[in-house]
């Protein structure tokens, strides 16, 4: 199976790229791509498959393929639509302001099929929708242009009302999924996962914005409410904690370990782990080996 890369799509400075197609009487087997992908059917009937799911996108709708999805698409006869190519870092250096946004998305990116009805990773728009949606992509084509100086900007920001529209459209069809409480509940485990095994490496509400969709700001709020502690003192509570498993059960020495648990000051190493528990590093050494002694 074919793997459509954003390495090969996307110039360096891109977060958002565009691709107009005109497809004849062809096909596209399948393939995945790791990156997030927006089709606008501008005329003819398209038949796409999604993960196994088929459909039919026909003038003014819009489909939206997450990343490692398997798609796959065909048409009887010739027609246009344009591929909204997304970077997945584009949700945290543009939305970093908008929970809603980043909920929302992140609900969307999240196994879709499990939660909605199979028709819901594609929209149609009608009446003033559809005119304004219409409206929207013809500017982001003009926008494409990469001789324009400002041309990924404007490219940013035409996305982010695309999104808006979708995400409104599709909140319709479904409104009784309250999605900032699920989507969180379901991630929860993860960013705990994540820390457990990277600790040692320098990890801030940014980071995990980038890995799982939520804003900074969301994630510090939601993060307290289900730990309840906030990320930092977490982090440092892993941090001393692991150092403590290391003084116990290794000879290494205590700058190594610091390192070994993501402390690149020796002050605050000592502070923190005077802190918890209330005793130097060297102490708390000595202490278990005359307990075992």
């Amino acid at each position: 199976m074919y793997l459509y890369s954003k390495n090969d799509l996307f110039e360096s400075n891109e977060s958002v790229s565009l691709k107009i197609i005109n497809l004849p009487h062809d096909s596209c087997s399948e393939h995945i791509h790791d990156y997030l992908e927006l089709v606008y059917t501008k005329s003819g009937t398209i038949k796409h498959k999604v993960d196994g799911h088929p459909y039919n996108a026909t003038p003014g709708t819009l489909l939206f393929i997450t990343p490692g999805q398997i798609h796959s698409l065909c048409a009887d006869k010739p027609c246009e639509f344009v591929n909204i190519l997304i970077k997945q870092d584009f949700i945290s250096e543009y939305a970093v302001d908008n929970d809603t946004f980043y909920n929302l998305f992140r609900f969307f990116l999240s196994s879709p099929d499990d939660k909605l009805s199979l028709d819901s990773q594609m929209v149609k728009f009608k009446g003033n929708d559809a005119y304004e949606i219409k409206n929207v992509i013809n500017f982001m084509i003009a926008a494409s242009d990469k001789s324009r100086s400002n041309y990924s900007m404007l490219l940013n920001g035409y996305t982010r009302v695309v999104l808006t529209k979708m995400f409104e459209e599709l909140n319709q069809k479904n409104p009784d999924r309250n999605y900032p409480k699920s989507v969180f509940f379901e991630v929860f485990d993860s960013i705990l996962d994540y820390i457990d095994k990277n600790y040692s490496e320098p990890i801030t509400l940014s980071t995990l914005a980038t890995r799982c969709y939520f804003s900074p700001s969301y994630i510090s709020r939601e993060f307290k409410k289900f730990s309840g502690i906030g990320l930092k003192e977490y982090l440092i509570e892993k941090r001393i904690t692991e150092a403590a498993k290391y003084l116990k059960q290794t000879d290494l020495s205590i700058e190594t370990i610091q390192s070994k648990v993501g402390f690149s000051d020796k002050t605050r190493f000592y502070k923190e782990f005077s802190k918890f528990y209330d005793c130097t590093p060297l102490e708390y050494r000595k202490k278990d080996l005359q307990q075992h002694n």
